[in-house]
C-alpha cells in the first residue's frame, strides 16, 4: 500500500524523507550544511532529547510565532513537551549558509491524536563554537491542530 501524497503544504505532492536523517548534499550556493545543524536536525526526527539538547549552547535563544526560550533548560522543557504530545518530523528542503548563519527551508508532518497536517517553515540556525545560539522558527499556517 502507497502512502498517502502529503506533501509541503499546499504543494500537492509527497516530499522525499519523510522521517529520515537529513543526508549529505549541498545547497544550492555550494555551502555545506553546518554539521551542529545536521545533529540538530536528525535529533529532532529521531526524537532524541539529549541529543537535541546537545546541539544548544547553555544560553540559546529558540524562537517560534508562539514560543520564545532563553537557555538550555528552558529549551529542554519545551521540547519534552512537543515529544510528549505529538510526533513531529522535518525534511530538509534546501539551505543557504552566510557567516555564523544557515538559513533552511524544512518540510513539517505533525501527528497528533492519529491525524497529521502538513506545514512549511523557514528555520534560521546562528552557530558559535559549534553549538547552536540562536533558533528562530516561522511557521506558515496555523499550528493549532
Amino acid at each position: 500500500m502507497s502512502a498517502p501524497d502529503h506533501g509541503p503544504a499546499g504543494t500537492g505532492s509527497r516530499a522525499q524523507g519523510w522521517a529520515r536523517p537529513v543526508k549529505g548534499g549541498r545547497s544550492n550556493d555550494g555551502s555545506d550544511l553546518s554539521p551542529v545543524v545536521r545533529r540538530h536536525l536528525d535529533a529532532f526526527n529521531a526524537r532524541d532529547l539529549d541529543g537535541l539538547l546537545s546541539t544548544f549552547a547553555d544560553d540559546a535563544v529558540f524562537a517560534t510565532g508562539d514560543h520564545l526560550v532563553v537557555g538550555r533548560r528552558g529549551i529542554n522543557a519545551l521540547f519534552a513537551d512537543a515529544f510528549r504530545d505529538m510526533r513531529a518530523e522535518l525534511t530538509l528542503l534546501r539551505w543557504v549558509a552566510a557567516g555564523d548563519t544557515t538559513a533552511c527551508e524544512l518540510a513539517e508532518r505533525v501527528t497528533f491524536a492519529g491525524v497529521s497536517h502538513d506545514f512549511a517553515l523557514a528555520g534560521f540556525y546562528t552557530v558559535r563554537d559549534g553549538a547552536l545560539v540562536r533558533v528562530k522558527v516561522y511557521r506558515e499556517g496555523s499550528p493549532d491542530l
